[in-house]
This record gives structure tokens, C-alpha cells and sequence, in this order.
């Protein structure tokens, strides 16, 4: 450990000295923290313990390779700290990505603390009170939203708002009645500026978007990215003077500005303007109070930070350095995956000096590069993986060094394949080799005179242990003109594939379908509709609105169409669910209550409505899938009741049915709830994947697996090859800058980030490589590549090839312009034929 060490006198009343903490630490999380004191050699990690040693005042750039062990390291720092340095719990400002990061975080640092705390109340028992009295859940630990949402509370100034955010599918039904469709706009201005912006869509996203959902989309996420890079608006209208692009980008702005008045006005808050508002605090000097307590700043998955949470930080380390702390940040360049956020990994990569030159900080690089998650098999091919494309080089920390194998996981396998030649059959492979081990067979491959034999876990195992990672789980493609589904892709075959085997597998993928196109999600919407709107009396009033306030009808007839289908869902299968249900239904829509109200208006829950619903349908009471989305159903109907309205109630009055009062309820449970699913605005939960069923094979994109890891993991890279045309080239091999980096070219020269160091293209592969970096090391004892075996053999004739990055394509260069192959065939890979099945 680094520092003086305190005597007893100097000791503030909770801490310890550094040999003390040196000493317990061991016994307490199993690692060894000071080079002084023995532990075990296959945990000793120089680099772990320079981060957990360093002194309050040193900032550190961490770079984290996957399974390194950073959470461990942090959770540590932050235990010395408090220990040793003396910190308040209170002085800690620490944000992670992800909701869940946060909370185990948080867990590691209470388990651990109380743990140190047990043992240093049994070394020196005179000073129990004084170790009692910490309270190690005062840190700040969560997500910057999240905390920034705490500290604008807590420190809120007469007349401010309490902010709150809204889930993004109202942010998008906002705008499609608020910015893109407002009232006050006259319809010859909108009809003009509706033009206008959709030329401007086009250039960015290859349509103009025929609904006006999928146009809101689009302008949530320019509004993100104008907010997120705090783009000079003046300036942005001042380049483009004279230009083709003037108007198209005035009429964006207007749309945009006009809909930020209007949350502003109605005191609404999003995640992004959350964290505008904090930083124009931290900015204008009115969180000095808070400012002045802050001495240590941690961030993790640094690399997916925006330029508007740079600042952020920035503003915090500054406050931090004043007060003799210090900021640590974590993260990896490699496995940079939420470019398409607004994330900007070159703010990672160019850490030291930006940091440096903004606010004369100089931290200390330290790379956690030992992995202790995976085989040293799986070490070294994801470390050949990384260094494949030299264009990919560039894109890299400088001087970055390679994975070292932590020598935790000791097993031995090869990397595996499974290639077939067609879509169904590479599903049928993976079914099949999944069925068998979760029967608790054995898979045995020989290869180089070796037979390995592959198998779970005899006593824990089980169909949990085994993630299908792909670039969509969607199971189906888009919808057809006539609203038919589109095509079956992957993720359902395979999921029919396990459903066919004996004993069948069930698999976890609730994102896998919208929720509008589920049939049993469309039985309980439609059991809804009929409860609340059994004649549509309330859907006709909101039509005769749409007549009144201009071009509403084709996203009218588009969600009635939807609606309607789910009423037919529900009455087709009413009947034989129970004689219960049909009479709840039918009593709902005649609001005649089966109990006596007193009041002359009752006023009922929507999600009230759903549980009472959900009684005769069985599914959503044991079905892990259902259940997923039942909380998305209802989530919906929570993040409707912050706006101003029925607050997701329902009001009626017995027996009546023109009751004005009710009807507008009605009409809000459409507009805030029912339209967004039929417009697939709603999406399950990211929470709600964050716990995984033990007993049914994981299928996720692999965005979704960032942060996991599974003894087998299967990536998918190209089972859809066998038609070109059924995989977009983002997803395999780009051919031209996706609709993100057409952003960032077009607005970074009105900011100060400045133009992307790389162009379009070039960023476009760097960030699929990077999505295939994390892919292969999620594994921890066994990683297989699966696909269509145009992945790994060239086509004959004039075909073109089934060029994939993740099956080691590289992108054209001078000497190769349609890319390379130095992987080509696929050699190093031990494959898994039928026969092994």
C-alpha cells in the first residue's frame, strides 16, 4: 500500500491502518491486497492491487479487459478508501452502465465492508461503537441518471421541479402529439415542415418512415444526439446557410425545440434531460454544497459515455482534485457496444489527454488484463481476434496490451464450430447438441488424437448454463404491406428446433416477438379492450380528435386495425378459458360492479384490471416469458400515471355509460398505454433480463450479454447466410456507414468533440468487430461459432462470398479491396458434425 501509515492517534473513529486492512482483506473477499502479504499465487494480480493501494489523490484510467476482475478492484478501492484514507461513505460518487452493475456493486462493498467490520471488531473489541457507527450505504452508487436524479432532489432550490423520468415510449408518444403533430401549429406549416423533415430522414435513415411511430423514433434519437453532444445550434444553422439541408434541419430543430418546450413547460423530464439539468447545475455553481463533499469520483464501462457525461464528470473530478480526492475511470475500447445511445469511445480512448487538457488532471494507467474467466483457449482466440483487422488497430488504445489467462479456469477445449448448409439446419444442430447435455449426456469430439468430451455439470448443471448469442433475437422479420408477419428467422427456429427434441428445451428470448404480435399478449390486451371499450364508443371519440387536428387517420386505422385484432383473440378464446372470465369481461363493459360502490364516480387501476384478468390465464402465472411480459404490459401503465391525467386510473360511473369523465379516462388508457404497444413502443424491460432462468437455454443479442458469462456459449455468426438478402450488411460485413455514424459526421463539426477521427465506414466495422470481441468472451469454458457454411468456405464461381466479420473477414483496403480472409475456412475451429450428435 502506498501513503503513510497513521498511528493510532491520527485514526479517525471507523478507520484502520493500511497493514490492518492489509491483513483482513484476504480472509474476508479472498483477495490478497498489499504485495507484502501472502496469499494465493493464482490470485496475486500487481495490477489489481495498484488500483485497491493507490492513495486518495492519485486518478487512474483502468483498462478493464473482459472477466479481469474490475468489480472486484473497485469494490476494494473503495473499501480502502473509507478504511484506511478515512473517506465519508458520503464523499463517493461511483456510477456504473447498468442498473444491475450498481446493485452488485453495492452488494460486493456491504458484504465485504460488514465483513472487515466483524473483523475488526474482534481485533480491537474496545472500538465497536466507532466501527458501528459507519454506515457504508451512504456512497452514491448507481447509475449517473439515477444519482444525478438523487442529488437534484436533494438539493433542490425553491420553485424546482422534482425530477423524474419517463420511460422512453411516452417521450415518443409525446412527440408524435407534441413536436411532430402539435395543435398549434397550423396545418399548412406542418404539412411543410412534415416534408421538409422527412427529406432530411431520408438522407439519414434510407426512408422517410411511412408511420408516424417510426418517424418519432428517428427524432428521439436526433434529439439525443443534438442534447448528448450539446451541438451549437446556431452555429449547425449558420453552416448550413444557403445549403440544400438548411430547411430540412431548420424544420428538425423547430420540431425538437418546440417539443423540449413543451416538457419543460409541463415539467417532464427524460434520462438525457436529467442529466443536461445536472451538469448546467454542477456548471452554474449551485450545487456547491454537494460539490464541496465530493473527494473520490468512480466510473465504470467508461467507454460508453457520451460527451454531455464526460463534462459531467469532468465537473465532478474538478470538485473532487479540489477537495484532495481524486477519479477513477473503467473501461474497455474493445467492448464499446452503444455507439447507436450516443456512447463515443474516443472520449475512452482519448481519456489521459482530454482529462489533462481540460482540467489538468494526469492519471496513472493501469491495465487489468488478466482474464480470470476463461480458458487460456479462449484467452488466446480472443486476443488473435482482436488483432485480426489491421484497420481495427487505429481504432485501439494505444500500447494496449494483449489478455494474459488468469489460470482460474484450467480447463482445456479447443473452439468449436457448427456449420450446416441451411438456416433450419444449423437451429436442428444446436437443438440437438443442446437436448443432449441437458439430458446429461455426454458430447464427445475427437480431434487431434484428443477426445473432448463435453458435458454439464453433473450436480449444478442445467439448461442455464448454455447462451445463444446473435446479433436480433428477433423471430420474425418486419411485417409484409398487408401486416402479415415477416419472415420466420433464426431465433424461432431454433426455438421450435428445442421445442421438438425429447425431452423438449424450453428457451428465455421475451424480446424475441413485439408484444402487439404475441397471441397470448393479444389475449389480454383484448380482454382489456372489452372490459374498458367494449363498443369503441371511447376509440371513436379519439378519432373524431384526429379529424379535427389534421392528418391523423393513417395512424388511426393502422392501430384500430391492431386493436381489432386483439379483441378477436380475446373473444375467440374467452369462452373456453372460464365462464368467470366471460362474466368479468361482460359486467366491466356494462360497468355494472359485482360489489356496491359508494361513490357516485369510481375510480379503478388499470393494472387492477390486469391482475383480476390474468387469474384465468394461466400462463402469466408460471411462464418465466409471460411474466416478462405481464411487467412490460404494466410497465406501461405505471410510466403513463407521472404524466398529468387519470394517473393509468380508470373512472366510471355504474350503469352509465356518457359519462365525459369516464370516456376521457378511457381515451387516456389508449393514447398513454394501448397505442404504444400496438405501435411497438413498448419493449420488455432490460431489468427484466437481468435475471436469467436457470432451467431454460438463454437466446440474447449480444448487447444483452454485455457484463455476463456462461460455461458454453454459442455465437451465432451467420446461420441466416444462406441468403444474403436476409442479413443486412451492418450486420455482418458493412458496405457503408450506418445511420449513427452519419449522425455523428453530420453534427460533430458543430461541437467540441470535433469531426470523428475515423470515417464512417471504418467506424462502422469497428464497432461490429467490437460487438464480436464481446461475443466470444462471455464464454468461459467452452465457445462455439455457428453458422451457414458460406462462413467458412468461399463460394464456387462467380457467387459472392459470405463475407462476416465475425468469422474473421476484414474490411477493404488498398491491397484488398473486398476484404480480407486471413481466417479463411475456419481451420483453427474443431467442428461438430451430426455424428457427434
Amino acid at each position: 500500500m502506498t501513503g503513510p501509515a497513521r498511528t493510532e492517534k491520527d485514526q479517525l473513529s471507523w478507520t484502520c491502518t493500511r497493514e490492518t486492512f492489509s491483513e483482513i482483506a484476504p480472509a474476508v473477499c479472498g483477495v490478497t491486497v498489499d504485495a507484502a502479504v501472502a496469499g494465493d499465487p493464482n490470485r496475486e494480480d500487481p495490477n489489481q492491487k495498484s488500483i485497491i493501494s493507490a492513495p486518495l489523490n492519485e486518478s487512474l484510467f483502468v483498462i478493464a479487459g473482459p472477466g479481469s476482475g474490475k468489480t472486484t478492484s473497485a469494490a476494494l478501492r473503495l473499501l480502502k478508501l473509507v478504511y484506511v484514507d478515512g473517506v465519508e461513505p458520503d464523499a463517493v460518487f461511483a456510477t456504473t452502465f447498468t442498473r444491475k452493475a450498481a446493485a452488485e456493486l453495492r452488494s460486493r462493498i456491504i458484504s465485504w465492508g460488514e465483513g472487515m467490520r466483524d473483523a475488526l471488531n474482534t481485533r480491537e473489541p474496545t472500538r465497536r461503537d466507532d466501527f458501528d457507527a459507519l454506515d457504508l450505504n451512504k456512497m452514491m452508487i448507481g447509475t449517473l441518471d439515477s444519482l444525478a436524479q438523487e442529488v437534484l432532489n436533494d438539493h433542490k432550490r425553491a420553485g424546482d421541479p422534482r425530477p423524474a423520468p419517463v420511460e422512453e415510449h411516452i417521450l415518443k408518444s409525446l412527440l408524435l402529439t407534441q413536436g411532430i403533430f402539435p395543435s398549434s401549429i397550423s396545418r399548412t406549416h406542418r404539412r411543410a415542415d412534415d416534408h421538409a423533415t422527412g427529406q432530411f430522414l431520408r438522407n439519414f435513415y434510407g426512408r422517410e418512415w411511412s408511420s408516424d411511430p417510426g418517424r418519432a423514433t428517428a427524432l428521439v434519437e436526433i434529439r439525443q444526439r443534438l442534447q448528448n453532444d450539446r451541438v451549437d445550434q446556431g452555429q449547425l444553422l449558420a453552416g448550413l446557410q444557403g445549403s440544400p439541408d438548411h430547411q430540412p434541419v431548420r424544420a428538425i430543430l423547430n420540431v425538437v425545440n418546440g417539443f423540449d418546450d413543451f416538457m419543460r413547460d409541463a415539467q417532464i423530464y427524460d434520462f438525457s434531460s436529467i442529466n443536461i439539468t445536472f451538469l448546467e447545475r454542477l456548471a452554474n455553481n449551485t450545487l456547491e454544497d454537494f460539490l464541496t463533499n465530493i473527494k473520490f469520483v468512480l466510473v465504470d464501462e467508461y467507454q460508453d459515455t457520451n460527451y454531455s457525461q464526460e463534462s459531467v464528470y469532468f465537473q465532478l473530478a474538478q470538485a473532487a482534485a479540489r477537495n484532495g480526492g481524486s477519479i477513477t475511470v473503467v473501461g474497455d475500447d474493445d467492448q464499446s457496444l452503444y455507439r447507436f445511445r450516443g456512447a463515443t469511445v474516443e472520449l475512452f480512448a482519448g481519456f489521459e489527454n482530454r482529462i489533462h487538457n481540460r482540467i489538468g488532471v494526469t492519471p496513472r494507467r493501469v491495465a487489468l488484463n488478466r482474464s480470470y474467466r476463461s480458458t487460456t483457449d479462449i484467452v488466446d482466440f480472443v486476443n488473435q481476434y482482436s488483432v485480426l483487422d489491421p484497420g481495427y488497430q487505429a481504432a485501439r488504445v494505444l500500447n494496449k496490451p494483449p489478455l494474459i489467462h488468469g489460470d482460474a479456469n484450467t480447463q482445456r477445449f479447443p473452439i468449436f464450430g457448427i456449420f450446416r448448409d441451411s438456416e433450419q439446419a444449423v437451429a436442428e444442430a444446436i437443438a440437438q447438441f443442446t437436448a443432449r447435455l441437458v439430458s446429461g449426456q455426454t458430447i464427445s469430439v475427437r480431434s487431434g488424437g484428443i477426445n473432448h468430451n463435453l458435458r454439464l455439470d453433473p450436480a449444478d448443471g442445467s439448461a442455464g448454463d448454455i447462451a445463444v448469442l446473435t446479433y436480433s433475437t428477433g423471430e420474425y422479420g418486419d411485417r409484409k404491406p398487408d401486416g402479415r408477419p415477416g419472415r420466420e428467422r433464426f431465433p424461432l427456429k431454433l426455438r421450435d428446433a428445442l421445442e421438438q427434441q425429447t425431452p423438449p428445451v424450453s428457451i428465455f428470448n421475451p424480446r424475441g416477438r413485439p408484444l402487439r404480435d404475441i397471441p397470448s399478449v393479444q389475449e389480454l390486451l383484448g380482454n382489456i379492450l372489452d372490459c374498458l371499450d367494449p363498443d369503441g364508443l371511447a376509440l371513436d371519440r379519439i378519432q373524431e380528435r384526429y379529424d379535427e387536428n389534421g392528418d391523423f387517420s393513417p395512424r388511426y386505422v393502422q392501430n384500430a386495425t391492431t386493436l381489432s385484432e386483439w379483441r378477436n383473440v380475446a373473444r375467440g378464446t374467452r369462452d373456453s378459458r372460464s365462464p368467470e372470465l366471460a362474466r368479468f369481461v361482460e359486467n366491466w363493459g356494462i360497468r355494472t360492479p359485482t360489489r356496491r360502490i359508494t361513490a357516485r364516480r369510481a375510480r379503478v387501476s388499470l393494472n387492477d384490471i390486469i391482475f383480476k384478468l390474468i387469474k384465468w390465464l394461466p400462463s402469466y402465472q408460471t411462464d418465466i416469458e409471460h411474466l416478462a411480459w405481464l411487467e412490460a404490459v404494466q410497465r406501461a401503465v405505471t410510466a403513463s400515471a407521472v404524466l398529468q391525467g387519470f394517473a393509468g386510473d380508470v373512472l366510471f360511473v355504474p350503469n352509465q355509460f356518457d359519462d365525459e369523465l369516464s370516456i376521457r379516462s378511457v381515451m387516456h388508457a389508449y393514447q398513454r398505454v394501448l397505442f404504444p404497444i400496438a405501435e411497438d413502443l413498448i419493449e420488455v424491460s432490460e431489468d427484466a433480463l437481468e435475471t436469467l432462468p436457470r432451467d431454460r437455454l438463454n437466446i440474447m443479442t449480444i448487447h444483452q450479454s454485455k457484463g455476463l458469462e456462461f460455461p458454453i456459449t454459442i455465437v451465432d455468426i451467420g446461420a441466416a447466410m444462406q441468403d444474403l438478402r436476409w442479413m443486412r450488411p451492418r450486420s455482418r460485413f458493412p458496405t457503408g456507414p450506418d445511420t449513427v455514424h452519419k449522425l455523428e459526421s453530420y453534427f460533430r463539426p458543430y461541437c467540441d468533440i470535433g469531426l470523428p477521427a475515423r470515417d464512417g465506414l471504418d467506424r462502422a466495422f469497428d464497432d461490429l468487430v467490437r460487438n464480436y470481441f464481446v461475443a466470444f468472451s462471455r464464454a468461459q469454458d467452452v465457445l462455439i461459432l455457428a453458422g451457414h457454411t458460406k462462413c467458412v468456405r468461399r463460394p464456387r464461381g462467380n457467387a459472392k462470398p459470405g463475407q462476416h466479420v465475425g468469422a474473421g473477414w476484414c474490411r477493404p483496403d488498398n491491397r484488398n479491396p473486398d476484404g480480407s480472409w486471413p481466417w479463411e475456412g475456419m481451420g483453427h475451429l474443431v467442428l461438430i458434425e451430426d455424428s457427434h450428435l
